[in-house]
């Protein structure tokens, strides 16, 4: 199982500056290149307006209150349905608008069968099953962990500013992928969850990318693929393009 991932004494650039101690104010200026003197009261006024600094205008509210964490109950339930259940990726389709600095995207899983749940991942998280609300539902969940591997405490909000965007993906599978040629551990690229037996898994077609063979099966099936075709890629190969896009808008967003 991919390991989860925090970012150490994140806060977000929202937060209320002004309640916070002279020791934690000192850390995120430093996080955020910002030079700290004894005084700081030009860093906090720096710090109050560093969203609207570092994000497209007028996209410097998020639409939802911040999380510091998943405790309550909702939450956990989602995240032990996401770790129980099995969801294949069968379609990214990106809605970046890349002149505008503006990242989101849809991913499209299958439990199996004829079944289709979408999960969009923007500025405010939307999941087409419904049930507990955005953000909360075991698809959402199973999307920020497993197939962005999105760190805590990101992964448990319910909308994101457009400089979270940018850092979810830099530090996603994804971005890895697309920069390194693999992942750092032997999982699925169609479900991503771990590889457990070597008798179970196979390479797509295309990219070579390791896959659960019942998982691939399913893939092929979802896209509509021949079942009898061995050259047939992954999600990865045939969404390539889709997935390219948000990794241009992350590196411009971080030269």
């Amino acid at each position: 199982m991919p390991a989860k991932r925090t970012l150490e004494d994140y806060l977000p650039d929202d937060t209320a500056w002004s309640k916070l101690t002279v020791e934690r104010l000192k850390v995120q200026c430093n996080k955020r290149d910002i030079t700290f003197t004894t005084g700081h009261r030009k860093e906090l006024e720096t710090l109050k307006t560093y969203r609207y600094t570092h994000n497209p205008p007028g996209k410097a509210s998020r639409f939802g209150g911040w999380r510091s964490d998943g405790s309550d109950s909702v939450h956990r339930s989602a995240l032990a349905e996401a770790e129980a259940s099995t969801l294949h990726l069968i379609q990214i389709k990106d809605y970046s608008d890349l002149e505008a600095g503006l990242w989101a995207k849809n991913f499209m899983l299958t439990p199996g069968g004829e079944e289709r749940i979408t999960v969009v991942v923007g500025e405010e998280n939307n999941c087409s099953c419904g049930g507990r609300g955005f953000g909360k539902t075991p698809s959402t969940r199973d999307v920020l962990r497993y197939l962005l591997n999105c760190p805590e405490p990101l992964r448990w909000q319910s909308s994101f500013l457009q400089s979270e965007l940018g850092e979810i993906f830099r530090l996603s599978h994804l971005y890895h992928h697309f920069n390194s040629g693999g992942y750092p551990d032997p999982f699925c690229a169609i479900c991503f969850k771990p590889m457990r037996s070597f008798t179970d898994r196979q390479q797509c077609g295309i990219g070579r990318h390791l896959v659960h063979r019942m998982c691939m099966e399913t893939f092929t099936t979802a896209r509509g693929l021949p079942a009898s075709g061995s050259e047939h890629g992954c999600v990865l190969c045939d969404d390539a393009d889709e997935i390219v896009i948000g990794i241009e808008l992350c590196q411009e967003k971080n030269n």
